[in-house]
């Protein structure tokens, strides 16, 4: 994303950026700077997009289990990790790479074209479980090709619980929240209103959050690679079949974890010191 397509007020957030980096959060993140929990990485790529994918395999916390899928040939790289190959809408290939891994751990699923920074996927997963969230995402940075102004990252709060998470190129769930989604319903096409099944899966008491202290940069445009109208399409009916409105419905913030709490208010744990 160059410049002159940039909204000026997400200049101002990229200039701001550095009060995200991990020595600027050092002192607030005191409280989970222990091993992360134990996590399966999976994600669908292309051969192009191979090297970006290796890198996020190399940054994965210690002990993370890999499962890949290619959809065209292969990586030599990626070789080790490749499960399967072929075409195939995402939350159908997703739900064969889950199956290949264990339910107990946590599920990390990324796009192809997402980069984080050297450390991010491990904080990610480590505050996540501090804030005891079943379904999150890091934040789009400014330079980041973003569906949702909602998703954009806030200088201020480590994590926002939501009503609404969306459905890539980012996203991790805990074992509850795992057990309570997968397999993804695979007749959305991409995957379009799986934020309603998030949303609404066991009853709405799945933990939902964005994860502002991690950002992520999604480097190509949404829905560069498939037809945005049938994906739409996707999603307004998964929408309206969970009788809700609108995307925008779900994009409300329901507390934040600020950086004097110890944890989060919604554990019981919100009190500074």
């Amino acid at each position: 994303m160059g410049w002159r397509e940039v909204d000026p007020r997400l200049v101002v957030r990229q200039l701001a950026q550095p009060l995200h980096a991990p020595a600027a959060l050092a002192g607030w993140l005191h409280a989970v700077h222990r091993a992360p929990p134990a996590v399966d990485l999976v994600a669908v790529y292309r051969r192009r997009n191979a090297a970006r994918v290796a890198r996020l395999v190399a940054r994965a916390p210690a002990g993370t289990v890999v499962h890949l899928w290619a959809l065209d040939e292969p990586a030599e790289a990626l070789a080790a990790h490749t499960v399967g190959t072929g075409p195939g809408d995402r939350p159908a290939l997703l739900n064969r790479l889950a199956a290949a891994g264990d339910p107990a751990r946590w599920l990390l699923a990324c796009d192809d074209d997402v980069d984080l920074g050297q450390r991010a996927l491990g904080r990610l997963c480590r505050l996540a479980e501090r804030a005891e969230l079943d379904v999150c995402q890091p934040a789009h940075l400014a330079r980041s090709y973003a569906s949702w102004p909602f998703n954009r990252q806030r200088l201020w709060p480590l994590v926002r619980r939501t009503r609404f998470v969306e459905q890539g190129p980012c996203l991790l769930l805990s074992p509850a929240g795992r057990r309570a989604l997968v397999p993804l319903p695979e007749d959305l096409g991409m995957g379009w209103g799986l934020e309603a099944h998030f949303a609404t899966a066991a009853g709405g008491r799945l933990q939902l959050g964005v994860v502002d202290a991690v950002g992520m940069r999604h480097r190509g445009p949404v829905a560069a690679g498939y037809g945005r109208d049938a994906a739409d399409a996707h999603g307004r009916r998964a929408l309206s079949s969970a009788g809700i409105d609108s995307y925008g419905a779900l994009q409300v913030v329901l507390d934040r974890w600020v950086p004097w709490q110890r944890r989060p208010g919604w554990t019981g744990g919100g009190s500074a010191g």
